[in-house]
């Protein structure tokens, strides 16, 4: 009995131990294990504390380090601190397979590597863009093509040039006949001179180069041309032997090579040998342009290969020149913006036909209408626009592009670069701003601006061009100063504490003391009149001084009130006497008691 008595004592003192530990807070964080403090020996750890990079679930949620670099949130293995560049996309992270997805999805910096969509051989031309061999960078579209090779160099599925490139054998002995005019079977020099010369007599310079290309080509220096040489110095797979020809007579330097100054001096030497003026500062910038192109490995130097591109793309009537290099050409005071009376200068000075007195109104009224900021010139996205616009501008209806929805024809020559999905300029975005932008302009609201919407829920409209078209806010667009009134209709567009000034007195009406009055601005004293009125400005208690003797009129009222009552003779003795005869009243009274 006495043992079983002392087994339960000690049962009942080690409970009693064991709940006073776990009502303690035993590391001082505010939690003990009966609150749910997993460990109570550290005062990092408790429900709801902040998770630590350390290894140890802090906040007792059974989760350890969630929320830091250590812990891996999207569950594909692979932690921040493991290298995965997105820890919210599982299907990112590094050696993860690379998707066509425009995202780097295994962490190598590199984006869509491995798929159609990257460029692997650097020619700028990737396979979903139609490069044919995209591990070689000397084949994609528009490459130079040598015929014979065996290599579709640009990637228009045939390994020959196209027919209207190519000259054969018969186009050449045509060509052999002709310049033979005696008809010897040989050409001689004075024939070649005949044919290549641009005048009936050769200048010095012409005759020097129609020599140079007959010796180049007489390999039995008899100094004429027999068939077999000439066909020899045509029938060549290394290209047109003109340009080859044209490359030995620009090569000054004799290195194999031509740099663009040697270019632009052979065709300055042809200009002048026709009696042309030189190639202008535009001409050179021009030049410069397709020789960058051409450039493939950016060594300032064209190779043969590089010049037959180079001379191609100078041949082609339909080379399209990007906008900046026209701005450049353009250009002509290097100001960056492009007027009216450069561009129709540069048209001249390549040539081009002058246009007529409609043209240059035509032309004129596109540049009035592009130069949104009112410059007087255009800069290089008003001229992006520009030239979008006068290809279509004035069809209601772009190419492939969104239906117009006003009735004004020019408008939409300016909104069209940026709707056309087929063209240069599209900006889905920007096509719906600047759409919600010309509808709530005055004089516009009213010209198809109707239609946008239900053209918008109807789907008619890509969805980009909706959501900029209702997120646009005119009123931001058009307050400097952020108070929600239009700069056009705010007197004060830099001040958000003003926008009205009634009384045109140049001080808004919230800070006027008058702002119906334009001779008042403040009342410094605040007795109801101005400033500029009030004699006393800072006294509540005078507004005048009638006589100007620096006293206000009330003062001087109350001040003469004063002196003509001191100035009454017996008024002070009448009060004295009166007093004196009530005290003897009162005296005679207490007597007679």
């Amino acid at each position: 009995m006495k043992r079983t008595l002392t087994l339960l004592m000690a049962c009942l003192l080690m409970t009693a131990i064991a709940t006073n530990v776990a009502a303690e807070d035993a590391d001082a964080d505010g939690y003990t294990v009966d609150d749910g403090d997993c460990d109570d020996t550290d005062s990092t750890v408790y429900p709801g504390a902040p998770e630590l990079e350390d290894g140890i679930d802090n906040d007792c949620d059974m989760i350890i380090d969630e929320g830091t670099n250590a812990y891996d949130d999207d569950g594909d293995g692979v932690t921040e601190n493991e290298g995965d560049c997105d820890d919210n996309d599982s299907s990112i992270y590094p050696g993860a397979p690379e998707l066509e997805d425009g995202i780097d999805n295994d962490c190598d910096t590199l984006i869509d590597e491995g798929t159609n969509a990257y460029d692997d051989d650097g020619d700028g031309v990737t396979e979903n863009e139609g490069d044919c061999d995209d591990t070689d960078s000397t084949i994609y579209p528009g490459a130079p093509e040598t015929s014979g090779d065996g290599v579709d160099s640009d990637c228009d599925g045939s390994d020959n040039i196209s027919e209207d490139e190519e000259c054969d054998l018969a186009c050449h002995e045509e060509a052999f006949n002709l310049m033979d005019s005696n008809d010897d079977g040989e050409v001689s020099l004075e024939e070649l001179m005949s044919i290549m010369c641009l005048e009936e007599n050769c200048t010095a310079e012409e005759s020097d180069m129609v020599d140079m290309v007959l010796g180049m080509a007489d390999t039995d220096s008899s100094g004429t041309l027999n068939w077999d040489e000439y066909w020899a110095s045509v029938d060549t797979d290394e290209g047109d032997p003109g340009v080859e020809l044209m490359m030995d007579m620009a090569d000054a330097d004799g290195d194999g090579f031509l740099s663009l100054q040697e270019i632009i001096d052979m065709m300055n030497a042809g200009s002048e040998a026709a009696g042309e003026p030189p190639m202008s500062e535009q001409m050179e910038t021009y030049f410069g342009s397709l020789f960058g192109d051409a450039d493939y490995d950016g060594d300032a130097l064209l190779d043969l290969d590089e010049f037959t591109a180079f001379y191609a793309a100078l041949d082609s009537e339909d080379e399209d020149l990007d906008p900046e290099t026209m701005m450049a050409m353009m250009d002509a005071d290097g100001n960056g913006e492009l007027s009216l009376e450069e561009w129709l200068g540069f048209m001249a000075a390549v040539g081009e036909e002058p246009p007529d007195d409609e043209d240059v109104a035509y032309i004129g009224s596109m540049f009035d209408i592009v130069d949104t900021d009112d410059s007087g010139g255009l800069d290089i996205d008003e001229l992006i626009i520009l030239l979008a616009a006068m290809d279509d501008g004035d069809d209601e209806e772009g190419e492939e592009g969104i239906d117009c929805p006003f009735e004004n024809g020019t408008y939409c020559g300016y909104i069209g670069p940026y709707c056309d999905e087929e063209g240069i300029g599209y900006d889905p975005t920007r096509c719906g701003t600047e759409t919600a932008h010309w509808c709530l302009e005055d004089g516009y609201g009213d010209t198809g601006c109707v239609q946008v919407a239900p053209a918008c829920q109807a789907g008619l409209f890509p969805a980009e061009v909706c959501a900029a078209y209702a997120a646009y806010d005119h009123i931001a667009e058009h307050d400097s100063d952020g108070d929600r009134v239009i700069d056009d209709e705010d007197a004060f567009p830099d001040d958000a504490n003003e926008s009205v000034d009634t009384d045109g007195d140049g001080m808004g009406d919230n800070a006027d003391a008058f702002p119906e009055d334009a001779s008042e601005t403040s009342d410094s004293d605040g007795d109801g009149m101005g400033d500029n009125a009030d004699a006393f400005p800072e006294d509540a208690s005078e507004t005048s001084d009638s006589d100007g003797d620096g006293v206000g009129d009330n003062a001087q009222a109350e001040a003469e009130a004063s002196e003509a009552a001191e100035g009454v003779p017996g008024f002070t003795l009448g009060i004295t006497v009166t007093a004196m005869l009530g005290a003897l009243l009162i005296a005679g009274r207490r007597r007679r008691i």
